[in-house]
């Protein structure tokens, strides 16, 4: 009777080093954020802050997002006594003080579409970053305005180089569509409005220095109303090299043909 046996061979030493490599290669970090989950305290270290800032489990009784523990919010409360309804024990500053903790030119906050700004937090962090790789953050606008005609509170975000930059993104005003009537906290601040959490990536467009910052005004027309920007998981992903992906795919096809030889032998 004839029998065919089938021996794999042992993993050879070149497939190990195969997995090995791209094992390592899928760690590589060409950046990072730090303290991106804001647990390493409530005064935010590794970010720079300018106003009312700080990282809380609860934000005005609103919870982090899912897979989150904390938050960093930023506020427009400057009127009354703080810290009674602050979240840091600082009231929200003038906007040219903001511009220069985030990295931008003066004036740049106070001359959004929005109109002029009374009052102003946010806070931001430099870091090295390769283009190509992503930045993600979880974001939640709440606010005690409504949609009328006066000037508009709102959140936003910028990511720039140098520090003379114009670049300011506004995530939410208090009168954007994704803004949902009686989604806040309400409560004594009158936060009554927000658009719940939402996911926004950023990708880097080319390699250097970049700053992320995140801030929220007060439109001048509409005193006595305050808004909230909630920032949560903040994530940097590096995408690796085009050297790196073809390095890792002619070893990875290299490694998985010499595995799978097999030897057949009759008794």
């Amino acid at each position: 009777m004839t029998r065919l046996n089938h021996r794999p061979l042992p993993v050879p030493p070149g497939a190990l080093l195969v997995a090995a490599i791209m094992a390592s290669a899928s760690g590589i970090s060409y950046g990072a954020i730090t303290n991106g989950d804001f647990t390493g305290g409530s005064t935010l270290p590794g970010w720079t802050t300018s106003g009312d800032v700080a990282a809380v489990a609860s934000l005005f009784g609103v919870a982090p997002p899912a897979g989150a523990t904390r938050v960093a919010g930023a506020t427009t409360i400057n009127l009354g006594v703080p810290p009674a309804n602050t979240l840091s024990g600082t009231p929200a500053t003038i906007p040219g003080t903001v511009d220069t903790t985030l990295g931008l030119a003066s004036g740049t906050i106070n001359s959004t579409a929005q109109g002029a700004v009374q009052e102003a937090s946010g806070f931001a962090q430099s870091f090295a970053a390769t283009a190509g790789d992503t930045i993600s953050f979880r974001w939640n606008f709440i606010t005690g305005e409504d949609s009328g005609p006066f000037g508009k509170d709102f959140g936003f975000y910028t990511f720039h180089q140098g520090t003379s930059s114009s670049s300011l993104n506004i995530l939410a005003t208090s009168s954007s569509p994704s803004v949902v009537v009686g989604a806040g906290p309400g409560g004594s601040l009158g936060l009554a409005n927000a658009t719940g959490y939402q996911t926004t990536t950023v990708t880097v467009p080319s390699t250097g220095t970049w700053t992320l910052g995140f801030g929220v005004g007060d439109a001048l027309n509409n005193p006595g109303t305050d808004s909230v920007l909630g920032v949560a998981s903040v994530t940097y992903t590096p995408v690796p090299e085009p050297w790196a992906w073809s390095l890792m795919s002619a070893l990875a096809l290299g490694g998985l043909a010499v595995a799978r030889r097999t030897r057949f032998s009759r008794a």
